[in-house]
């Protein structure tokens, strides 16, 4: 589906050299400031949503800035995706963006905002 997440984020299609996945939960109080990916050959960030269609926790909402071309600057302008269960969201890894503070009722595990996230590089092709 790399094919199709390209053209609907208006990218270049390329061939993928590594895509890295983590599995994260953000628990009560943590959040994740504002910084971009593109660093070593990422060309596009992803978040899927794991946690339960009843949403345990408030927050943890990410925000996509409007970024610059070049990827150098940033306004205070942004995107709210909210968080939704077994949801994937795709953009371009030079955008700036950061989650907001995740409000749950415990530490557990099940009441964290959970996702697997990550980055697919492009392959570099040298002559």
């Amino acid at each position: 589906v790399l094919r199709e997440i390209l053209q609907k984020l208006g990218m270049k299609e390329f061939f993928p050299r590594h895509i890295e996945v983590k599995l994260r939960a953000y628990q009560n109080g943590q959040y994740f400031r504002i910084h971009a990916d593109a660093v070593a050959g990422r060309k596009v960030t992803y978040t899927f949503y794991l946690f339960p269609h009843d949403r345990p926790f408030t927050g943890g909402d990410l925000l996509v800035f409007d970024t610059s071309m070049d990827g150098l600057s940033h306004s205070r302008d942004f995107t709210r995706l909210i968080p939704k269960s077994n949801t994937l969201y795709c953009f371009p890894s030079y955008f700036y963006h950061a989650v907001t503070e995740v409000n749950a009722p415990s530490q557990n595990l099940r009441s964290s905002r959970l996702t697997i996230n990550g980055h697919i590089d492009e392959e570099v092709i040298t002559n």
